[in-house]
């Protein structure tokens, strides 16, 4: 941008200069200093020179133009890249769970199972600035709400799977219950109010943010994939078609 502003500097200064020059040319034929042919011969090459560089200048910034708009058209496919693999994350852990009906066994029969440590994959909001002058220009500020609950989503996850094999575990095994059929109030009298009370909260907190980011990711991505159709209509953006998992229906 800084790089555009100044060529759009040095043409306005030389256009400047051209019609002084001009202004010039014209006062010495006037005065008879410059003869109609001598007038011809200085003014055409001036402005056949300021012809030239306008349309240079005007290349050039048709080149950046096109540049531009292929990185925002990129941008704009790697979000919804980001949102289909983050979804993609978040139905791996409702497939686990989805066996699990009560949140007694969640949080004492729910395996303890890690989210990939190598899962990088997030928003680059510095690419997406552009969305500011979209016509929803809430976007953005969506995306990152979107990504702040993924992360919050992931992280429930292994904080409840460190509480599980740390703590939870351990006492299961020593007492020989685990996978028991034991009622609500048998469980915290074996495991004590502290273990049972942090096991039910900690597997009610995972599911709770899983279920969430479950129904505002795929909502968002239709969302920023509408918007992104009517910036850039003929260009194909990535789609993902969902299948239902048990116990859900897919519209």
């Amino acid at each position: 941008m800084a790089k555009g502003r100044k060529s759009t500097r040095n043409l306005w200064i030389y256009f400047v200069f051209v019609v002084a020059v001009t202004v010039a040319l014209v006062w010495f034929a006037i005065a008879g200093i410059f003869s109609p042919v001598d007038f011809a011969k200085a003014l055409f090459p001036l402005l056949g020179t300021f012809v030239g560089a306008f349309l240079a200048f005007r290349l050039q910034e048709y080149r950046e133009e096109l540049k531009d708009e292929k990185t925002r058209r990129v941008s704009l496919n790697r979000a919804l890249l980001v949102l289909g693999v983050q979804h993609n994350e978040i139905r791996g852990y409702l497939r686990l769970t989805a066996p699990y009906k009560s949140e007694i066994e969640m949080a004492f029969n729910f395996p303890a199972i890690q989210p990939q440590e190598k899962l990088e994959v997030s928003q680059k909001f510095d690419d997406l600035d552009f969305l500011l002058e979209s016509s929803d220009p809430n976007l953005l500020f969506e995306l990152i709400i979107e990504q702040g609950r993924f992360d919050q989503a992931i992280e429930s996850i292994r904080v409840r799977n460190i509480f599980y094999v740390r703590e939870l575990q351990p006492v299961l095994a020593a007492k020989k219950i685990n996978r028991k059929s034991l009622s609500r109030i048998e469980l915290e009298a074996e495991v004590g109010e502290y273990l049972f009370g942090s096991a039910v909260n900690g597997a009610n907190s995972m599911i709770s943010h899983v279920r969430k980011s479950n129904e505002s990711l795929p909502a968002l991505f239709e969302k920023l994939r509408k918007v992104s159709k009517q910036l850039y209509p003929s260009e194909k953006f990535v789609e993902f078609s969902l299948l239902p998992l048990a116990d859900e229906n897919i519209e």
